[in-house]
């Protein structure tokens, strides 16, 4: 499992969030963006993890 906090929104799809090491990724999917920030997203299968 792989667990992010989502720190800034970019758009409904797309968001900032920061990893378990503190590494600042971009995530992108279906609302990913849409709650209320800050907010922990914990990702059984991520699909593509690049830095």
């Amino acid at each position: 499992m792989f667990i992010m906090k989502i720190i800034k929104k970019i758009n409904n799809n797309v968001a900032v969030c920061l990893d378990a090491n503190g590494h600042e990724l971009v995530a992108f999917g279906n609302g990913i963006g849409f709650p209320k920030m800050p907010y922990e997203l914990a990702l059984v299968f991520p699909k593509c993890l690049m830095s």
